[in-house]
């Protein structure tokens, strides 16, 4: 019995040490806000919602731009091919990863 709880205890501090060895992101260092111009490209209702986006002036495209869990009004805000300014959060990392966060994206297209 108590072989089985010193195994137990060993097993337990291993595996709570390779927990915390697992790499975590590296932190997100944001550049100053953007607004940009955007066509809707296409749309992904109905219950997880997706945008597929263009920047307008650069024609960079964004697929799959998450926008919300629900959005019952999409059909009244998200008209596809028309332009729309947004908000956004451009952001680094240390190791030169890029990416761009999406600022009030249901407020736009789901009216909220």
């Amino acid at each position: 019995m108590k072989t089985a709880l010193a195994v137990a205890l060993v097993l337990g501090s291993m595996l709570l040490w390779l927990i915390f060895q697992i790499p975590q992101p590296l932190p997100k260092a944001y550049l100053p806000p953007q607004t940009r111009v955007f066509q809707l490209m296409d749309f992904d209702p109905p219950k997880h919602v997706y945008a597929f986006l263009q920047d307008v002036e650069t024609h960079e495209i964004f697929p799959r731009v998450y926008i919300s869990k629900h959005c019952n009004a999409w059909r009244e805000h998200a008209h596809i091919g028309r332009t729309y300014v947004l908000h956004l959060r451009p952001w680094t990392r240390a190791d030169g990863t890029r990416g761009t966060d999406f600022l009030h994206l249901p407020a736009v297209f789901c009216g909220r």
